[in-house]
């Protein structure tokens, strides 16, 4: 067991015994070149170098930076937006020295100031982005639709039908405060969008440090919080975010009025049937985010009443029936209703036109049926039933970068590519379909989007178009219960930008696959699932030379790895799973067929 911290003490209590790694620090001259990298990242190097009194006053500064990355880093994006003139980097120095953030560690002092520092550099709509990542729990995945989505409701972006959407303006100010070492993310396996986000501990210390000075936020912790220290600070926070346990019955009748979000982690299972008081009270306010929080069938009424609410998120709860008068919620810019309950959702969408990103249920009840066609702004739609919903209500939503669709029956199939053709700005398409194995899909019409980078077609489809008839950036496809007899790879792997491909699930019923050589010249992820039919596969030499990642799951009648995984030198991970045990017997060290993955650093084996 590996256990990381930057304070010892923690593997120390684990383990007395233990042996305990502490990394080196950066010397000066590495921490120079860190910085010096980052300071002109934006520079063309041949024709731009820094000069010696330059150089000497950087060297300084990243004296205080104590030798770690972090600092280092931060320091060169605070640079790397100043002008590259001494004056500019002696006034950024003398700030450092000036900039005070308490510490009992002189070291971890000076550090501070640099972090601190970068934070004071920011522009005020950064600032305000960076300091609703003070929401989030320690080392929390923050999902960058949900964060965009918050700023949205914060008021920090703004969106009209002329103007960048919300997830445009959201990637640029992310993209920002990444280029500035503030945050980290990490982008979807195609490198084209950013996925999720966190922070390092000592970003995230300065961030809580700034949101309490200016009163952005109060963290309400039960049972360590007490109720009169939660109603003085409440009367100051227009911003509360409450962790575990039955918290929220803090906010009780004497809560702040003039709140504006509430954000609630890891809730307690009665959390709100006890709490319904609390929200009565909190009628201005335009977050709401209750993801997993379990109160009974239906939501309380008092969140009916919220009507300024931009922002609301019912994620994994529990409730089976939602209120008509719900369509109080005009101002609504982003509403997660996503349940593994079966749920009665009344027609309230029609007014709701603010829309930008709505997630359905997966499972609704016979009685939902949905009009659509008046949300107009939306950017997401996820859910989308033709059982409760019409087809022909997707024609309006030109401004659709992502859309989820569950097809069901012969007339929404027909009508599908019609409803779709003007949907040109789709970036990431999921299309599954119910009908009958006999009952093909018409998917030629995915040509039309040329933005597309992300797709899914789980449907009837005996054979796929050919290549020049799909999207020219496409970078990801998943396919599966498609049924084709015919070896699929030969038309995928003709198109050229692909990084990720899933067959899964019948996708292919045949029983052999060839990757070509030449094929598939950027696939990173191949996924293989279920293909019951398939008993050979070959990979000639020369064929997918970047894979790093092949997953084998379920392909019960396949004979052997291809002979021709040994020639793949980019390959980091094989995954085989739900294979006979005859398999792990071929493969491991001194098996007939280990030649063929010794190269491999990770193989991994799950029964």
């Amino acid at each position: 067991m590996i256990l990381t911290s930057r304070d010892e003490g923690v593997g120390l209590h684990a383990d007395p015994t233990c042996f305990a790694f502490t990394p080196t620090i950066l010397t000066p001259e590495e921490s120079w070149e860190l910085c010096e990298q980052r300071a002109l990242s934006r520079r063309d190097k041949t024709e731009f170098s820094v000069d010696k009194e330059l150089e000497a006053m950087g060297k300084k500064m990243v004296k205080n930076c104590g030798g770690l990355p972090l600092a280092v880093k931060v320091l060169g994006g605070l640079l790397a937006n100043k002008k590259y003139t001494v004056e500019e980097w002696k006034r950024v120095y003398e700030n450092i020295q000036t900039q005070i953030i308490r510490s009992d560690d002189n070291k971890q002092d000076s550090v501070y100031r640099v972090l601190y520092l970068s934070y004071e550099d920011l522009p005020m709509h950064l600032k305000q982005c960076f300091l609703c990542l003070a929401y989030f729990p320690e080392d929390y995945k923050i999902q960058v639709d949900r964060l965009y989505y918050l700023w949205a409701a914060e008021g920090i972006i703004t969106s009209s039908c002329d103007e960048p959407t919300i997830q445009e303006s959201g990637e640029e100010y992310l993209e920002e405060l990444v280029r500035r070492n503030m945050v980290i993310a990490e982008k979807e396996f195609s490198g084209w969008r950013w996925e999720s986000c966190q922070m390092h501990d000592m970003m995230r210390g300065v961030c809580l440090y700034e949101a309490k000075k200016e009163n952005f936020l109060q963290v309400i912790k039960a049972p360590t919080t007490s109720t009169s220290t939660v109603n003085a600070h409440t009367r100051r926070s227009r911003r509360l975010v409450v962790h575990g346990g039955n918290a929220l019955n803090m906010l009780g009748c004497k809560s702040n009025k003039k709140a504006r979000s509430v954000l609630g982690f890891e809730p307690d299972s009665n959390l709100l049937e006890q709490s319904v008081q609390g929200f009565q009270n909190l009628q201005l306010l335009r977050v709401l985010d209750l993801s997993e929080a379990k109160f009974g069938v239906r939501i309380p009424s008092s969140i009916e009443k919220l009507i300024h609410l931009r922002f609301l998120s019912l994620y994994m709860t529990n409730i089976s029936h939602l209120p008509s008068s719900l369509r109080n919620l005009k101002l609504l810019l982003y509403l997660k209703l996503y349940s593994m309950e079966i749920v009665h959702v009344p027609n309230i969408f029609k007014e709701m036109v603010e829309l930008r990103y709505l997630w359905l249920p997966d499972s609704m009840d016979d009685k939902t049926k949905l009009e659509l066609s008046n949300l107009v702004n939306l950017e997401s739609l996820w859910g989308f039933d033709s059982r409760n919903c019409s087809i022909r209500d997707l024609r309006s939503m030109t401004r659709l970068r992502t859309l989820g669709v569950f097809v069901r029956g012969k007339y929404a199939s027909e009508n599908l590519a019609s409803s779709l053709r003007e949907l040109r700005n789709l970036e990431t398409l999921r299309l599954t379909s119910f009908n009958q194995s006999d009952e093909a899909c018409e998917v030629d019409f995915i040509w039309n989007f040329i933005h597309l980078r992300d797709l899914d077609m789980w449907m009837h489809m005996p054979r796929l178009p050919e290549h020049s008839r799909f999207p020219p950036n496409l970078s990801r496809i998943s396919l599966g219960n498609c049924i084709m007899e015919e070896d699929p790879l030969p038309i995928l792997e003709k198109l050229l930008h692909l990084q990720s491909v899933e067959l899964g699930f019948s996708a292919f019923v045949g029983r052999k696959m060839v990757c070509s050589k030449g094929g598939f010249p950027q696939l990173r992820e191949l996924f293989l699932r279920s293909l019951i039919e398939l008993e050979g596969w070959e990979i000639e030499e020369g064929s997918v030379p970047c894979l790093r990642t092949l997953s084998i799951w379920a392909c019960y009648k396949l004979k052997e790895i291809p002979e021709g995984l040994k020639y793949i030198i980019s390959l980091k991970e094989l995954e085989i799973s739900g294979m006979d045990k005859e398999w792990n017997e071929k493969l491991e060290s001194g098996g007939e067929s280990y030649y063929k993955v010794q190269h491999i650093p990770s193989v991994q084996f799950n029964y």
